[in-house]
């Protein structure tokens, strides 16, 4: 932004020279020496400032102390300081970096509330920057506070596919079975047609809780959110076996298998299923199958 200020500086200098030359009268006789001591003052500060354009991070990490209150500064400064503390080789200097990302963030929303009317509040950029808040929650492992944020912005996102997945992300990162389908289910509800809150729902219900209705409901959304997902298909397939309903367990694993037909593990499992479920014709026709891949031809 600082070339904007080279016309208006301008007019700044017209005066000086103005006053100079015409209102201090000691000025206005040694104007050599005047002109010369300007000049060498303005050069010390060009020096010291080109040090500042070294690169984006020490530019924006800069002027932030300068322009305190400047929304867009604070918010490229935490940018700047969450991406450093992804680079940064210490443990130590990537917690700091990350604090730092957190008190912009932090300050960026504040002066943004401060400011703006609760309309001016509903627009992108505000979002944006909530969202960002969030990262720098979760980034500095403040789960509950990142998705206490996540939250507030979910109904209208900036940007629905980030904030998705920073969510996932977030969840996570806890050890914590309870707190993570608590929160799962919180944002399922919130975005029913998510695909991921749903798989993960189902796998923790299934693996951790082994409760084989809830795994079967979350699972079953998740495969009619994307029907070509061979992760959530295996996974109903596998929930369904748990329940020793075989035939649906093949179905889905089926589905699968033609996602993925040089797979030898799904032609393995589907032949064990077909047994379970008493299809001797199937688990038959799989076997000759299974032997013709072995022998490198296609199924």
């Amino acid at each position: 932004g600082e070339r904007f200020l080279f016309m208006p500086s301008l007019g700044f200098i017209l005066i000086v020279a103005w006053l100079i030359a015409t209102r201090i009268p000691l000025a206005a006789s040694h104007k050599g020496l005047v002109v010369l001591a300007l000049s060498f003052a303005c050069l010390v500060k060009t020096y010291d400032r080109n040090r500042t354009w070294k690169d984006d991070f020490t530019l924006f990490t800069t002027d932030v102390k300068t322009s305190t209150e400047s929304i867009k500064g604070n918010l490229a400064a935490s940018v700047l300081f969450l991406a450093q503390a992804q680079k940064a080789s210490d443990a130590e200097s990537s917690r700091g970096y990350r604090a730092s990302a957190l008190e912009h963030a932090r300050k960026a929303v504040s002066l943004y509330e401060r400011h703006l009317n609760p309309e001016q509040l509903k627009q992108s950029s505000y979002a944006h920057a909530v969202l960002l808040l969030g990262d720098c929650y979760s980034a500095n492992e403040m789960l509950d506070a990142a998705l206490r944020t996540y939250r507030e912005i979910y109904v209208s996102p900036a940007d629905r596919g980030h904030l998705s997945d920073m969510v996932d992300k977030t969840i996570s990162k806890s050890y914590d079975m309870d707190f993570k389908i608590k929160n799962y289910a919180e944002f399922a509800r919130l975005d029913p047609d998510d695909f991921m809150f749903n798989y993960r729902l189902g796998y923790l219900y299934g693996k951790e809780k082994n409760d084989i209705v809830m795994s079967v409901h979350y699972l079953q959304k998740a495969v009619e959110i994307r029907p070509n997902e061979s992760l959530a298909l295996e996974a109903l397939s596998h929930a369904y076996k748990l329940s020793k309903n075989y035939e649906q367990a093949a179905v889905y694993l089926e589905r699968a298998w033609v996602l993925n037909p040089n797979e030898v593990s799904y032609a393995r499992k589907l032949m064990q299923l077909y047994r379970q479920a008493g299809n001797q014709a199937k688990e038959t026709e799989l076997l000759e199958r299974l032997g013709g891949m072995e022998q490198g031809a296609l199924p």
